[in-house]
């Protein structure tokens, strides 16, 4: 997604902000190229899909329009099998949707 005459740090802050509203953690690199999680590793690998764990990258950088946002699952999902999946992907996009909107 493109942000037309934005700043990649003012992008950045509104993307960690979003992220955190959600509950959401910068748990590698940093808010312009990091990846943003929530739930444990652990849990879920205990309780499969019944444990919530959700793992985002994000990349953010400028281009001739402004700045552009690279947003992908940082993990598939298949670890908590169907249900963990499907949780997965309604999750992603939810959050597409809402990183449009911003």
């Amino acid at each position: 997604m493109t942000f037309k005459g934005a700043d990649s740090l003012a992008v950045a802050d509104t993307v960690g902000a979003y992220f955190a509203q959600r509950g959401y953690k910068l748990e590698e690199g940093t808010p312009i190229d990091g990846t943003y999680g929530k739930g444990s590793t652990a849990t879920r690998a205990i309780l499969g899909g019944f444990a919530t764990r959700f793992k985002f990258k994000v990349a953010i950088t400028p281009d001739q329009e402004g700045t552009a946002l690279d947003f992908r699952k940082g993990i598939s999902g298949a670890m908590g099998g169907a249900l963990g999946a499907s949780k997965m992907n309604k999750e992603f996009k939810t959050i597409q949707g809402e990183l449009k909107a911003l």
